[in-house]
């Protein structure tokens, strides 16, 4: 198994870093990034990839990050300029974040700066430990009253192992244990990590021992554990999903692993998936799907393909390219869909 970093250090290290002005922000306590870093639990504290300065977030989609004077993280918003946009990969356009001895406070805000929820959720609060490391996350409504999200999920419960792993428990509101979602019915999971604290592993446990995931949406082969994979950027370039013994093994959707390309701006250019078989993904779904960005680093065209790169109408849809139209502050204004033959849809 990998090494987690300290999360503690984490924290101290990204405090630090935003207290450095330097060429890229002109704002004290603020940081610009095009991206978050990919994420497969809430236990991860935010963190930006592909780093900006003040004068390009002005002209960019961005993810800015706020800290107080003890470098503690206060909003988390996704803009352009001074706007704030959709889109957001957090399901919130804005972030506020409050601090009150051993709890940190998250508050959820649309587009328009009206608070909203997330995924169900009007507020969420993390409990800290001695050392500041999430070891809880609670879930409420507008009213304060202890809520599930929508995949049924009222609380979280985590803790650093001997092993090193990051343990991680979830519970619904009757306090019985309960799975990430209907498509990944997972019990007890287990976090590794590598030197730069990006998650490389997620895999299902009973007790101490790694199982088999072999009830209904985990496939015939059965699921064990998910595998991730980083360029030197911090994007991810590999998802795979095997079985104990290692084999690829695919989840509900019918693909067990995807390949992404990345421009330099760290924006997704191309996404490959395949099958168990390690055979590109065929049936109801399209193996692989390509995107177009503006200037500003919106996606303006998304191509369904074939495995040689020939656009190809979606099974489902009937849809082969989409295209996006943007407003001149980054809002989405208009969706036209095209079959392979470029007629409208």
């Amino acid at each position: 198994m990998r090494k987690i970093v300290s999360i503690s250090a984490l924290v101290l290290a990204l405090g630090m870093f935003s207290c450095q002005s330097g060429d890229k922000s002109a704002d004290a306590g603020i940081r610009y990034y095009r991206h978050l870093r990919f994420s497969e639990t809430p236990f991860d504290l935010y963190t930006g990839n592909h780093e900006l300065s003040a004068r390009e977030a002005k002209t960019v989609n961005h993810y800015r990050f706020r800290y107080d004077d003890q470098s503690m993280l206060t909003a988390l918003e996704f803009m352009r300029g001074g706007e704030l946009l959709k889109g957001s990969s957090t399901g919130a356009s804005r972030i506020l974040i409050t601090y009150e001895g051993n709890k940190e406070t998250h508050h959820f805000f649309d587009h328009n700066g009206e608070p909203a929820q997330r995924a169900g959720v009007f507020t969420a609060i993390y409990e800290l430990d001695d050392n500041g490391i999430r070891k809880g996350l609670k879930f409420y409504d507008k009213e304060g009253n202890l809520t599930e999200n929508r995949n049924g999920i009222a609380w979280f419960e985590w803790q650093i192992m001997p092993t090193e792993q990051v343990r991680e428990n979830r519970y619904n509101l009757e306090g019985e244990e309960t799975v990430l979602n209907e498509f990944c019915p997972f019990y007890e999971l287990r976090f590794d990590y590598n030197d730069e604290g990006w998650v490389t592993d997620m895999a299902n446990y009973q007790g101490d021992t790694m199982y088999n995931c072999t009830v209904e949406n985990c496939g015939d082969i059965g699921v064990s554990y998910f595998s991730f994979k980083y360029n030197d950027a911090g994007d991810l370039t590999s998802f795979e999903v095997r079985s104990l013994t290692g084999q690829l093994s695919n989840l509900y959707w019918g693909w067990a692993r995807f390949e992404n390309k990345y421009d330099e701006n760290g924006n997704v250019l191309e996404r490959a998936m395949f099958d168990q078989d390690d055979e590109p993904l065929a049936g109801m779904s399209v193996p692989v799907t390509q995107m177009v960005y503006n200037e500003q680093g919106s996606v303006v065209e998304r191509k369904n393909m074939d495995i040689g790169r020939n656009l190809i109408n979606h099974p489902q849809s009937g849809i082969s390219v989409v295209r996006y139209v943007y407003d001149e502050s980054g809002h989405p204004t208009d969706t036209l869909r095209f079959n392979s033959d470029m007629a409208a849809l």
